[in-house]
């Protein structure tokens, strides 16, 4: 449907009907045919292999089914938005400018993300079977970690962004499209809850820029284990030449336990505490 065409009251009345919604977009149109071609290659670029080469041998056979599940769960991602997309199409059956124009930035993206999803998903299932099933992709630091969720982050928030716009313009275009309350409350909802699934790659983005867990230094008050350690520091030269070797002690600390444990007080060195 071009901008300028308006569907009739008869050409409704012809149309089907699938979960309360008239299906205006039957007959594919070349923005749909192109969008599956597209998703398609997305999906060749998943191979079971992880490192896109043949396996030569059963021991790297074996290893490129225990990619399995990455695929099958990167697999089952791709094609959530291409129904997304397809369900879109099949209730509107938009050919206009804006709708062609979001509908190629969605597959820009996808065509991005293919490779940062199948890396989460591959590194995923690697940790979390505990080495049974291998990864092609590793991750060396924390800051490769971090770099990996602001790509899926962005992608995955990108994607469900552009099917939440493709609802928005055809409620836009509801009269012309001669959408019934329900339709309309109907098209809000996707609306809204893809605005609110871009949320997912949104929180990706901000966990990746979570600082991560340093040790803390504190300064404690003495405790039986530091004034025991103090008593021994002034008793003997061996027990202090020992706990100047362990390191329990240093030399200064023992020259002032011996002089304060000559005048009858107690010593107890300050200790820091690492936690």
């Amino acid at each position: 449907m071009a901008e300028t065409d308006t569907f009739t009251p008869e050409q409704l009345a012809n149309m089907p009907t699938k979960d309360g919604f008239r299906q205006r977009g039957m007959d594919m149109t070349r923005l749909e045919t192109f969008t599956d071609a597209a998703f398609a290659f997305a999906v060749t670029l998943l191979v079971v292999g992880g490192g896109d080469s043949i396996p030569m041998n059963f021991d790297e056979m074996v290893d490129a089914l225990k990619q399995v599940p990455a695929f099958a769960a990167s697999f089952a991602n791709v094609m959530w938005f291409w129904h997304a997309h397809h369900v879109w199409s099949r209730r509107f059956g938009l050919e206009d400018t804006k709708s062609i124009i979001l509908s190629l930035i969605l597959v820009f993206v996808v065509l991005i993300y293919v490779y940062p999803l199948k890396a989460i998903y591959s590194g995923a299932m690697q940790f979390f079977s505990g080495g049974f099933l291998t990864s092609y992709f590793s991750i060396s630091s924390i800051d490769d970690l971090r770099n990996m969720f602001v790509i899926f982050g962005t992608a995955y928030a990108a994607l469900s962004c552009m099917i939440a716009l493709l609802y928005h313009h055809a409620i836009r275009l509801r009269q012309q499209l001669l959408l019934d309350t329900f339709e309309t409350f109907d098209a809000n909802t996707a609306r809204g809850f893809w605005f609110l699934n871009g949320g997912v790659g949104i929180g990706s983005l901000l966990l990746a820029f979570v600082p991560a867990p340093s040790a803390k230094t504190e300064s404690v008050s003495p405790s039986l284990l530091e004034v025991t350690v103090a008593d021994a520091v002034a008793s003997t030269t061996p027990v202090r030449r020992a706990l100047i070797v362990l390191g329990v002690a240093s030399p200064d600390q023992c020259r002032s336990a011996v002089v304060e444990s000559s005048r009858g007080s107690t010593f107890a060195p300050p200790l820091t505490v690492i936690r």
